[in-house]
């Protein structure tokens, strides 16, 4: 079960705020987070793609 709890330090920190001002807690029964994933090969490909067509406008040869 993840509940959701007041960060203590949120006041302190000095970065911009965030969309929430807590952090999530994983309780016993969670076996992983299944949040992230691996990129597959067609988002791979787009952003190397973008990457080569901004590194060419950035340094012509």
């Amino acid at each position: 079960m993840i509940r959701e709890e007041p960060d203590p330090d949120a006041d302190r920190r000095v970065d911009p705020p965030q969309k929430t001002r807590s952090r999530f807690v994983i309780g016993e029964g969670d076996a992983r987070i299944t949040d992230r994933r691996p990129p597959d090969d067609a988002e791979v490909k787009e952003a190397d793609r973008l990457l080569s067509k901004v590194l060419r406008r950035r340094d012509p040869l």
